[in-house]
């Protein structure tokens, strides 16, 4: 009996089977069983079921990438598992006193950290492929706010309707144009760039950085969702009504080309399944409205009436499928708690800055859990320790708005790169194997003691 105890029934069975097998664990669940034994982690590691679970770990992390050798495979599932269990390939510190207080916005993209600096105005530029760091004064007289950042554009206002496109390669102004009303949610599509104003109705804007021509057009009730694909030339938007029209949700589907076409409009229920809820008390979150991943777009929305529940929303594009996931947390996140700025690693999995928790919650769309990691003080961060409490104690009862001024560590990031802005300087997570650069006046993590 006892040899019987220690038959590891896994390691007789064809591999054909153990392939069906693990179609039930995640990525998560496959790391673990890499680690029970040799002989486990030699099962677990051949090259039939990496490549069997290579298309998943793309699709959460928000890639496209294809023929990725078995090799590289190991790294992409790697990658996602420090994501979903918040252990990055490194930690770096990076000492920048005052940032907090005086970047008004900041922005990451494709490697790329801009903070738009309030006082004195200038836009500041960190690469951290290449370490390089600039500096740019005298971009604007009286105001300057950062809005929109991709590969290739940087969009900030300088007035109260006035926007200036850059180029981040070089940071010269490219385009400039003045809208009839003040610009509320963005999203760039290439050369393209999507402004959705909100008040009083919703209107959409397409901004041709090329030609610097602005087309406005529609008139939208609910516009909380829209998908732009500039190779398609359609911007594919969705008006769903919470409010008026309680179970399930009506939704309306328009499609436009983006110089304002409609080609054509449709209605039909939200299928949102059998969990019901008041849907009048959802509430978009106070970030960037909607994330775009190739021909996935991204929302997520917050409840007012249960503080334990979101809601993520996404529209495939290739196959013309909206859906919704429910997103649940055995501990309260409330409006307060998420007020700062987040991002998302991919388009299932999102992350914010819970400051009435002391920590960072990761929103995951596919095992509908948030986590909330308590945050890990670096040893040179002094102040931060001073704001947020010795032994980073949550509050006993919630934060009032009038309480609340700004959050103590703002989150940026995406699947590569996560950081974190204190007081006191800049952490910096690196999560993809691959990509662990040496940051100029970079230290590797130390730990304060009290803070775990």
């Amino acid at each position: 009996m006892a040899g019987r105890s220690n038959y590891d029934i896994l390691s007789s069975l064809p591999l054909e089977l153990v392939v069906q097998i693990v179609e039930y664990l995640d990525v998560t669940g496959i790391i673990r069983c890499q680690k029970v034994s040799k002989q486990w982690a030699a099962i677990f590691t051949t090259d039939t079921i990496i490549k069997r679970f290579l298309p998943r770990a793309l699709e959460l992390l928000g890639l496209d990438t294809t023929n990725v050798a078995t090799a590289d495979a190991k790294s992409y599932i790697r990658w996602l598992d420090g994501i979903q269990s918040s252990r990055p390939v490194r930690k770096v510190f990076l000492p920048m006193p005052g940032l907090l207080e005086m970047a008004g916005d900041i922005l990451y993209h494709s490697r790329r950290l801009f903070y738009i600096m309030s006082w004195p105005k200038k836009i500041a530029m960190l690469d951290l492929e290449t370490g390089e760091k600039s500096i740019w004064s005298g971009v604007a007289k009286k105001y300057l706010q950062g809005l929109a950042l991709s590969d290739r554009w940087l969009i900030t206002r300088t007035a109260k309707s006035t926007m200036v496109a850059w180029d981040v390669r070089t940071l010269e102004p490219v385009a400039k144009a003045l809208f009839p009303a003040v610009p509320g949610k963005f999203t760039i599509a290439k050369d393209k760039v999507v402004i959705v104003h909100c008040y009083p109705l919703f209107h959409v804007s397409v901004w041709d950085l090329r030609s610097n021509h602005v087309h406005t057009f529609g008139s939208f009730s609910h516009l909380y969702l829209w998908h732009a694909d500039a190779d398609e030339d359609v911007l594919v938007a969705f008006e769903i009504n919470w409010v008026t029209d309680p179970y399930p949700p009506r939704v309306q589907q328009t499609k436009w080309t983006l110089t304002g076409e409609l080609l054509y409009r449709k209605q039909f229920r939200f299928p949102v399944g059998s969990r019901r809820m008041e849907w009048s008390s959802l509430r978009p979150h106070h970030d960037e409205l909607v994330r775009t991943y190739g021909h996935k777009s991204v929302t997520q929305f917050y409840s007012e009436k249960d503080p334990n529940l979101t809601l993520h929303i996404i529209y495939d594009h290739s196959v013309g499928n909206l859906s919704l996931r429910w997103i649940d947390c055995v501990r309260p996140i409330n409006q307060l708690t998420i007020w700062g700025r987040g991002g998302y690693f991919g388009p299932h999995i999102a992350f914010r800055w819970a400051h009435q928790l002391r920590g960072v919650a990761i929103y995951n769309a596919v095992t509908g859990t948030t986590t909330v990691h308590p945050y890990q003080l670096d040893s040179r961060e002094v102040n931060t320790r001073k704001t947020l409490g010795a032994k980073l104690a949550p509050p006993r009862r919630p934060i009032k708005d009038v309480e609340f001024t700004f959050s103590a560590i703002r989150c940026f990031g995406d699947s590569e790169v996560w950081g974190l802005v204190t007081k006191d300087g800049l952490q910096l997570w690196f999560f993809n194997p691959e990509f662990v650069p040496d940051i100029p006046g970079g230290e590797p993590f130390l730990a304060m003691e009290e803070s775990g």
